[in-house]
């Protein structure tokens, strides 16, 4: 067995080689059939992007088990032991964290480096150690332009159609 680290710093332990696994989108996908995965593939999620023209056809065979990002409901039904996506695919609104899913008996991974296929391989080889993305922060608005801006607002004083209304 060997474990791996989430963006979300989960621990991810594989105690077996996957035999059922769904690519949660595009890209996901295109990693698993570079990497001689096809066999193993059970769905595919959320086509959001061009799949490589060389494996169109596998794609397209596949059972697609959500037009989006696959909700817990889905991914349960469809019984894999594990799925392989974007960070994206793994969210609170879906029920699809990494936590969810392993309580679930379901292992799950994302954002491996890019998603080179060397990266990929060695990882899952435990050779290499996950290091994941973490997410950029969104950026605030400041509390004090807003402020300024009302207080501007309120100096210029009431508009042409106050003046209406107040008529």
């Amino acid at each position: 067995p060997f474990s791996l680290t989430t963006y979300m710093d989960m621990t991810v332990t594989f105690d077996h080689v996957p035999q059922r696994v769904i690519a949660a989108n595009t890209n996901a996908a295109d990693q698993l059939y570079a990497m001689g995965l096809q066999d193993k593939i059970i769905g595919v999620c959320y086509k959001n992007s061009t799949i490589n023209p060389e494996y169109q056809e596998m794609y397209d065979a596949a059972p697609v088990i959500a037009q989006k990002a696959a909700t817990l409901e889905q991914l349960v039904e469809a019984e894999p032991d594990f799925v392989y996506g974007r960070s994206s695919a793994f969210s609170e609104k879906n029920g699809t964290t990494h936590d969810k899913l392993t309580s679930y008996g379901i292992a799950s991974l994302s954002s491996i480096e890019g998603y080179t296929e060397d990266a990929l391989r060695a990882v899952l080889a435990g050779e290499k150690e996950h290091t994941p993305r973490r997410k950029k922060a969104q950026a605030t608005r400041k509390k004090d332009a807003l402020l300024i801006d009302i207080e501007a607002k309120l100096q210029v004083g009431k508009g042409v159609g106050y003046e209406r209304w107040a008529k």
